[in-house]
């Protein structure tokens, strides 16, 4: 089964999607990676770089990327293309993606990151190495999920705010869940939803994923040794 993993600016798609990708073994697949080769011309990278995360945030190139797909949309129609295409041929690979969940046909384990925008802030700090300026990169954080969004609705007339309909599983992937026990909590779904024995969790992360598993069919808590109330 594949696994799409979503989410804002900076709630963890591509270092989570690249650590469950390694620890199960698995193909790993970077929506921006691919987008950058698209924009850039160049080679897509794999590794989610302080330079490849200022790219986003803060290129000439990547602003006026965002800007120019609101007039012609074909280069990021033809990205999500050829990410639903790649889903819906291959198995057990792993994606990171920001607007993909919402066009694959094949079923697939869909998981949105859901992180308040100044946790995500200090992420992106934290990668830029800007100790201490995540308030000063809120701001940009906000404008790039902006433009996203005003994307999202102009292409595909959905709101990425808002519309979570095509996720099987929602993770708050705040402060109060480590970033050890959100792979393991990742990988134990994944491996639950492939009705393949899962791995036993710690006590620690099994008492985290309680609270963070805001959305989760109750087969797969079940599975993980999540018990659902109600």
């Amino acid at each position: 089964m594949n696994l799409i993993l979503s989410g804002l600016t900076g709630a963890g798609k591509s270092s989570l999607s690249r650590s469950v990708a390694e620890r199960l073994g698995r193909e790993w697949v970077s929506g921006s990676a691919i987008r950058r080769r698209l924009v850039t011309g160049g080679p897509a990278r794999v590794r989610q770089s302080p330079a490849e995360r200022e790219f986003w945030l803060r290129s000439p190139e990547a602003i006026a990327a965002d800007r120019d797909r609101m007039r012609d949309a074909r280069i990021d129609r033809s990205l999500d293309r050829e990410l639903a295409r790649t889903h819906d041929q291959r198995c057990d690979v792993v994606f990171d993606a920001w607007f993909m969940a919402w066009h694959v046909r094949r079923p697939s384990l869909r998981v949105w990151l859901d992180s308040p925008l100044e946790v995500r802030a200090d992420r992106v700090a934290s990668d830029l190495g800007a100790d201490g300026a995540a308030r000063n990169l809120t701001e940009e954080v906000m404008a790039k999920d902006e433009r996203s969004r005003a994307f999202g609705r102009l292409a595909y007339s959905f709101d990425i705010f808002t519309d979570r309909a095509p996720f099987t599983v929602i993770l708050a992937n705040g402060r109060g869940l480590p970033y050890k026990g959100a792979v393991n909590i990742l990988c134990a779904i994944l491996v639950a939803a492939e009705r393949r024995p899962s791995c036993d969790l710690p006590d620690e992360t099994i008492t985290a994923a309680k609270t963070a598993l805001v959305r989760c069919p109750r087969r797969l808590a079940a599975a993980i040794g999540v018990e659902q109330e109600g």
